[in-house]
């Protein structure tokens, strides 16, 4: 009998959701609040909820994650781009 670790457990979970076209939220990945349409990085979820951070940094504010949906390619593009340091041009 093969003897299977807690994340390949969660590692199964998350394929078998994503075939499904289940999304939950997962700590470090982004998330769009549908109560104010705002985008935010998971930091953590903690007795019901999820706490997320606006991308670039920012105040922390709280949703339940039934009130999360999975970004778009677009909004999760931007929200990298809000992140990433503008690099000086060499001249």
């Amino acid at each position: 009998m093969v003897q299977r670790s807690d994340a390949d457990r969660q590692r199964r979970r998350d394929l078998a959701d994503a075939s499904s076209g289940v999304w939950t939220p997962t700590t470090g990945t982004y998330a769009v609040d549908t109560t104010s349409g705002r985008i935010g990085e998971v930091r953590r979820l903690f007795e019901g909820s999820a706490y997320l951070i606006p991308p670039g940094g920012g105040a922390e504010w709280t949703v339940a994650p039934s009130a999360l949906r999975s970004p778009t390619d677009a909004e999760t593009w931007q929200a990298k781009v809000w992140t990433r340091p503008v690099e000086k041009a060499q001249r």
